[in-house]
């Protein structure tokens, strides 16, 4: 398997100009003493709108609304000065999800970060646009609802043993060598083959043999990313409610992880480029933690070059 390291140097953050901002400059001001980037881009995209003449100022300096301005008070209470040097803030008109990644591909873009309002009337439309992104960016994405709290202690890895789940977890690992206190925990939910009685075993007796053969994946796993076994506590949770992304979501809240991280594909290249996937499923379900959808730069592109080659 590939053992690239994956770093987040440039980071592109939308913004939307509302109150809910200087909550997301908060957690990104914490979060980039972690990762240490080399840019920061914060980007915001407004829906163009033809107003009347009237209502044109013509004192434009004498807008309070200005969503950069906002931007850069906030930035400036939050991030401390080395940091603010690093920063960018850009603003166009247009269509959103659109010209945002097509900012995330010039920009050269290693991890956008996002934020997430949960009590909104459109919360459905959000859901399909956060899946969207997810599923057409070019590089790995960070989802913060506006509850995330400024922790980095517990992190939950949903791990399939796809290469995808590797490189989450070696993004999780990672940050055990930046912070001795982080708890990096394996999350894998195992089930029990439809025609188990075939083998003349009990339910339980073959969902314990899944159990084992899923702890041997995980030790072989682990070994060839070359994660220290010792840096990653296994959770294993049986499938019988065929309700996988409500057990991630109830292993969170168990161990009060302050990060989720996620493949952005499991065993399958097309399963997340057109339809719903496992992450995008945990994207509409996952409110409360911030999500991390792991990706590797450019892996979208390479698959569709590869796919019209055929």
């Amino acid at each position: 398997m590939n053992k690239k390291e994956l770093s987040y140097k440039k980071i592109l953050v939308g913004f939307d100009g509302s109150n809910t901002d200087k909550k997301l400059v908060d957690y990104v001001s914490f979060l980039v003493k972690i990762i240490e980037p080399t840019k920061i881009l914060f980007y915001h995209v407004s829906t163009k709108q033809e107003l009347p003449k009237e209502l044109i100022s013509t004192t434009s300096e004498k807008n309070t609304n200005d969503p950069q301005k906002k931007l850069k008070e906030e930035i400036n209470k939050y991030f401390e000065e080395e940091y603010q040097k690093k920063i960018s803030i850009e603003s166009e008109e247009g269509s959103r999800l659109a010209l945002f990644l097509s900012k995330a591909k010039s920009f050269d873009a290693d991890l956008i970060i996002i934020g997430r309002k949960n009590n909104t009337k459109n919360q459905n439309k959000t859901e399909v646009i956060l899946s969207r992104l997810s599923r057409r960016a070019p590089c790995s994405v960070l989802i913060v609802p506006e509850t995330s709290k400024k922790l980095m202690d517990n992190v939950l890895v949903c791990t399939d043993f796809s290469e995808s789940s590797q490189k989450a977890l070696k993004v999780a690992t990672n940050l055990t060598k930046k912070l001795d206190y982080v708890t990096v925990y394996s999350h894998h939910i195992y089930s029990v083959p439809v025609g188990y009685h075939a083998t003349g075993k009990s339910f339980e007796e073959v969902a314990h043999i899944m159990k084992l053969n899923a702890a041997k994946k995980l030790k072989g796993l682990l070994k060839s990313a070359d994660i220290n076994q010792n840096k990653v506590t296994p959770i294993y949770t049986l499938d019988r409610k065929n309700k996988p992304t409500q057990y991630i979501i109830d292993a969170a809240k168990s161990i009060q992880a302050s990060l989720v991280i996620a493949g952005a594909r499991g065993l399958t290249y097309a399963a997340s480029i057109f339809i719903g996937s496992f992450s995008e499923k945990l994207i509409k379900i996952q409110k409360n933690t911030p999500l991390l959808i792991v990706r590797e730069k450019n892996e979208i592109m390479g698959i569709l070059k590869a796919i019209k080659s055929l």
